[in-house]
């Protein structure tokens, strides 16, 4: 027993003294890490157990659970040993997590490994036994992650394994419940087996008058049925997720090519929407192909929209990210997140190029980075290569060598990450074409495949970044700073308890538990969160009529992580100081907003709001605004008597900023039907500001991202001769894909569009 303390105590100290914060404090990741190593190290130590010839099988297996216990306290010893050392936040919840996670597979793997012991009689073998099952049965754990479109997986080794995604709010569930008791009359059902084994061929070992080596058939035939029969029922337990049981909640069908069938739930894309994906899609694969010269032919390929985030984390365990499997020919993504469908469809079909058995790149820089570089913008304000190249200019990153392995790529900020990555593969592929790029893919060879190594290549791209590396004002490097001056969450240990937090309160709120949930929000926020839990709790603020309260909180708390990302605030605390009829310091919010440039999406929104605030007739924008921000969940919308009163005011008064004020009305009519699905209204409203000979750059920056918006969803102007020059690099990117995909699309109309509940 010593020897196995002495390993246990060296795994918890390795990986506390030199994994990264989230792995080394006790929480999930330290459980799930200490359970894979205490179930093989319990098993083993098992078998090594001395045994006297008339010990009772009972005492046995009672002191196998017992020694397993005590060995599972050394990585918990450990880590409490470490505190004064690396200070956990959330010590409570990780004791809890490793009660329900390591403990279980402790005690497991020692009955386990009694039962191999039993089989066997040499304890070598049995050791070599069991180390075979315990691989083999870790190995078809994983496959239902595999095969399955989950993500995540159970295993008696490890508990719960979630996926390669990241969810703060992970939390143990009933089917987690479920597949402990499955594993628990697993292992008494191998016990009983080994029993009966020692009393047909090893009665010597054991006392005759012990009536637990004497068990019924009847009892050994009980636990194999409730195995089977739990096994059986794993997709109604939720421990696995098939793909019938996917394609019954995404019933409705959309065949857009014979090899390419889109899956969602009925009622929730209009015509408009599933016309649209039809042609995005059909671009989307002809565009991957052609940038990467693949084949036309490609094996089957399925897309399943899932109607909202939450609807996809409860069937496939994702919440946030979407997911491609380019093994299965598989896309999972929300309804809201369409804009990365390109990204993911290019995984999918690079799995001609990627090797087994992921049919990917074993490089996660090149992987995301061939994904990246598809994609005609980054935030529709300046160019994935101006970001690349304000990334270095910022020393914000040193190259991109480092993220060319797994490691590295997960060390640093995913948007670094995915940046870097893509710049770098847009410009092999524009200098070099797509046959080194589609090759190296799977070799990793760059000296064989482009004739030249890593380091070189890098060089390369970095002084054809130059041009870009231009002075910046204050409003680029904030615009920058607040992107890119993040760590990798692999370095931030409380995350865990800041997104337990968070979705009690998103739960309370829900039941209009509020003060509690406001309880929650503030206690995340002491945790170190950052601006989500902020504006939630501004939001239950707003829901209890505390305006006051809600614009307190978002002038005045700065932890170290809101102070980062502050700017993105600006928006929400204008519109309260709209509110408060303080509207010097919303204008200054607003054009701080406009000024940052943090998305078209939000340049518009803010651009329109300051207009509105200016320009509305007495308090017609302040009555709006608390219209919308009363309702629960509140977004600026015209569907309301306030906007639509303002529209019919401008129509019969004329001052100086009539048009500018219908243009704001359009913005904000044009995100409202998009929001609801209504493309055709929004692809042909009229912005109303033609008639001005000379616009300020903001108002010239609004009318060519809002005609680059219109022209994604109908044939149109794509509204770069109205762009400024500082953003005129990605305007025409933009507009060259737009314009690319419409040509595509006339020249290869659609056939008709084959479903099923639509």
């Amino acid at each position: 027993m010593l020897s196995s303390v002495a390993v246990l105590a060296a795994v918890a100290a390795f990986v506390i003294a030199l994994s990264s914060p989230l792995f080394a404090v006790l929480g999930f990741e330290y459980s799930a890490l200490m359970a894979l190593a205490l179930s093989l190290v319990c098993g083993i130590a098992a078998i090594k157990r001395q045994r006297t010839k008339k010990t009772k099988t009972t005492k046995v297996v009672v002191a196998i659970f017992f020694e397993s216990v005590v060995l599972a306290f050394v990585p918990l010893v450990i880590s409490v040993l470490s505190l004064p050392f690396i200070p956990n936040c959330a010590f409570w919840d990780g004791l809890l997590f490793y009660i329900e996670i390591a403990y279980p597979s402790a005690i497991l793997g020692g009955i386990f490994g009694l039962s191999c012991s039993w089989l066997v009689k040499q304890p070598r073998n049995a050791a070599f036994l069991f180390i075979i099952f315990w691989i083999i049965t870790l190995f078809l754990s994983l496959l239902p992650g595999y095969y399955n479109p989950q993500l995540f997986t159970y295993g008696w080794q490890y508990g719960f394994f979630p996926g390669l995604v990241w969810d703060e709010s992970l939390q143990l569930t009933n089917a987690y419940l479920a597949v402990r008791c499955e594993h628990v009359l697993l292992a008494a059902l191998l016990l009983s087996l080994a029993l009966l084994r020692r009393r047909i061929f090893g009665k010597d070992r054991f006392d005759e008058t012990d009536r637990y080596d004497r068990l019924h058939w009847s009892l050994r035939v009980f636990l194999l049925a409730c195995v089977v029969a739990l096994f059986a029922l794993q997709d109604k337990l939720g421990i696995t997720v098939s793909h019938d049981v996917l394609q019954q909640q995404l019933s409705g069908s959309i065949s857009i090519i014979p090899n390419c069938t889109i899956y969602y739930a009925p009622n929730s894309l209009t015509k408009d929407e599933i016309d649209k994906i039809d042609r995005d899609v059909r671009w989307y694969l002809h565009d991957i192909e052609r940038r990467f010269a693949l084949s036309p032919h490609h094996p089957s390929i399925r897309i399943y929209i899932y109607p909202s985030n939450d609807a996809m984390f409860a069937l496939i365990g994702t919440r946030e990210a979407s997911i491609a499997k380019p093994w299965l020919g598989e896309v999972h993504i929300a309804k809201n997140n369409l804009e990365s469908l390109k990204h993911e469809l290019t995984h999918v079909l690079l799995r001609e190029k990627g090797v087994f058995p992921f049919y990917a790149s074993w490089s996660t820089g090149i992987t995301e980075g061939a994904a990246m570089s598809v994609e005609p913008e980054y935030d529709g304000i300046y160019t994935l290569d101006e970001h690349a190249a304000r990334i270095l200019q910022l020393h914000y990153a040193s190259g991109v060598t480092p993220i060319m392995s797994f490691s590295g790529f997960a060390a640093n900020a995913s948007q670094k990450s995915y940046v870097l990555a893509g710049s770098f593969s847009r410009y092999l592929l524009g200098k070099y074409g797509p046959g080194p790029f589609d090759r190296v893919y799977a070799s990793l060879d760059w000296q064989k495949e482009y004739g030249k190594p890593l380091d070189s290549l890098e060089s390369e791209w970095k002084r054809w970044l130059a041009p870009m590396m231009t002075p910046m004002d204050a409003g680029d490097s904030e615009h920058f700073r607040y992107y890119y001056d993040r760590t990798s969450i692999i370095y931030n240990p409380c995350l865990r308890r800041i997104g337990k937090l968070e979705r009690k309160a998103a739960e309370a709120s829900a039941h209009n538990e509020l003060q509690d949930a406001l309880s929650y929000y503030h206690a995340a926020i002491a945790e170190g969160a950052g601006i989500s839990s902020l504006m939630g709790a501004e939001r239950v603020l707003l829901r209890m009529s505390n305006w006051r309260g809600a614009m307190t909180i978002l002038d005045t708390t700065r932890t170290a992580s809101i102070r980062k990302q502050i700017a993105a605030l600006d928006f929400q605390r204008a519109d309260l100081h709209v509110i408060a009829r303080d509207t010097a310091l919303a204008d200054s919010l607003y054009i701080h907003t406009e000024y940052l440039k943090l998305g078209r999406d939000r340049f518009l929104l803010a651009y329109a709001s300051r207009i509105l605030m200016h320009a509305s007739p007495d308090s017609l924008w302040k009555n709006y605004l608390e219209n919308a921000f009363s309702n629960k969940k509140w977004n600026k919308s015209l569907n309301d008597s306030c906007l639509l009163a303002m529209a019919a005011y401008y129509a019969r008064f004329s001052f100086s900023d009539t048009t500018l004020a219908s243009f704001a009305i359009a913005i904000l009519r044009f995100d409202n039907f998009v929001r609801e699905g209504k493309l055709l209204e929004a692809a042909n409203l009229e912005p109303g500001i033609y008639s001005h000979s000379h616009l300020a750059e903001n108002d010239s920056l609004a009318l060519s991202i809002f005609e680059r918006n219109q022209s994604e969803l109908q044939p149109g102007p794509a509204g770069e001769e109205f762009c400024p020059m500082k953003y005129r690099r990605a305007a025409q990117e933009i507009a060259d894909e737009i314009n690319a995909e419409w040509k595509y699309l006339q020249s290869n109309p659609a056939a008709p569009v084959h479903g099923t509940n639509p």
